[in-house]
């Protein structure tokens, strides 16, 4: 297959027309040679699925795929498919990104809902003074408060971990709000130092990562290199251009709600 060109994207976004019009998404567009490891990788993505909708099949199938692999792995990106088995898994990557970040964590997520992830990574990291900065969807906010107003899609994990970061780290809100389009702050991804970026299809929840029992069909990319994680930044930026401080949401002195009548 040398000499072949593939092309193929990893997105946020649902291949719907909210994911490719309406809702905030990231997309990255990819070119290779189909020998490449990284190409190859992705074929095998596709080579595990069977008409048989079984994560432990898939899991072994995509793993004995990439055995088969020869092409040498570049240093500067790496690819992960969830379900995995025996194999390297998203949630380390993500580990060990922002426990080496020295000063800048800049986060951009829909449903964040996993204790391993917003205590021991993204309020640890702010502890030991890391610039942690984050841009949630308002619907969080919104399911958070006392007439909060209308919301989607989130529920009690995702406003446990709000809470838990809200005095720790640098919280911004995307306002979506609408009562009748279900607009949504969909990105998912994180940069570090500016040198760095962990980007996918998957909610930070332990099933996305594969932290928990076989996980999602997902896939995730943690990327090294200086051009992509430019890019990502500065559209961090701009996403935080739009967003707004949690403490100029006009929703943000409301009384908390109770957890218990809180959703999901």
């Amino acid at each position: 297959i040398s000499g072949t060109k593939l092309r193929w994207t990893s997105s946020s976004a649902n291949m719907s027309s909210y994911g490719t019009t309406l809702h905030f998404e990231n997309w990255l567009f990819f070119g290779s040679d189909a020998s490449a490891s990284i190409a190859q990788q992705n074929v095998c993505v596709f080579r595990a699925f069977t008409e048989k909708n079984d994560r432990r099949v898939f899991a072994k199938a995509y793993r004995e795929c990439i055995k088969k692999i020869k092409a040498p792995k570049r240093k500067d990106i790496e690819f992960y498919a969830v379900p995995s088995s025996r194999i390297a898994k998203p949630y380390t990557a993500m580990t060990n990104m922002i426990n080496n970040a020295d000063s800048e964590v800049l986060v951009a997520i829909h449903r964040l809902t996993t204790g391993k992830i917003y205590r021991t990574l993204f309020r640890d990291a702010a502890y030991r003074g890391v610039d942690v900065k984050i841009i949630f969807d308002d619907d969080t906010l919104r399911s958070s408060k006392v007439n909060g107003g209308h919301a989607h899609d989130v529920g009690r994990h995702d406003v446990l971990a709000y809470r838990t970061l809200r005095r720790d780290a640098q919280i911004y809100f995307m306002q979506t709000n609408a009562e009748t389009t279900t607009h949504l702050f969909h990105n998912k991804f994180i940069v570090a130092d500016g040198k760095s970026l962990f980007q996918g299809a998957g909610n930070f929840t332990g099933t996305a990562l594969n932290v928990n029992g076989s996980g999602n069909y997902e896939q995730f990319y943690y990327i090294t290199i200086p051009a992509i994680v430019k890019a990502y930044k500065a559209g961090w930026e701009v996403l935080q251009g739009r967003a707004t401080r949690q403490d100029r949401h006009p929703i943000y002195k409301n009384k908390d709600k109770q957890l218990s009548s809180i959703g999901h």
